[in-house]
């Protein structure tokens, strides 16, 4: 009734475990299990989720996560049209963009994702997910600054806005 919701947020490298066996029910159930103790009242934000890798056994996560968890789901690309960010709510998605970030070199592309929410009562909330540039050189360092930049101006200072990522 005031409005709250947790936010999660996980990097889940297309649920394959430490073992390199493909593992989403782990993440799932792991889900589910804040999904209950947020009343519901959750958006995920996940990153290097797979739609149809071979890496990740052919299998398309984001519609999988929906269909298991009862979430509404929103994916965007970042690193072609089978690898990016992913985000899942029960609260209805009212709007959803999709904002490149600057590529670092030959490394894989980045995105930001933006959904805004319908909380009920007239209340709304956008959630931005992203997962930017991660290595450590000094032009990774650099890119990586960029898309804080790029982040920023996308965002513009609008009110009610959570920015989750890694």
């Amino acid at each position: 009734p005031d409005g709250s919701f947790r936010v999660v947020q996980w990097n889940v490298r297309q649920t394959v475990a430490e073992s390199g066996r493909l593992d989403p029910e782990t993440v799932a159930a792991a889900l589910d299990a804040a999904q209950r103790g947020a009343e519901g009242r959750l958006v995920v934000v996940l990153n290097e989720v797979a739609r149809g890798w071979p890496l990740s056994g052919q299998l398309d996560l984001a519609p999988w996560l929906s269909y298991r968890l009862g979430m509404h789901v929103v994916w965007v690309p970042a690193s072609g049209p089978q690898f990016g960010n992913l985000v899942l709510s029960r609260f209805p998605v009212v709007e959803a963009e999709v904002a490149p970030l600057t590529k670092a070199g030959r490394y894989q592309g980045r995105s930001l994702v933006s959904v805004v929410f319908d909380l009920g009562g007239g209340r709304r909330v956008a959630v931005m997910g992203t997962h930017l540039q991660h290595r450590n050189g000094a032009e990774e360092h650099r890119v990586r600054l960029q898309e804080v930049d790029e982040i920023l101006a996308y965002w513009d200072g609008a009110p009610a806005t959570v920015l989750a990522g890694t």
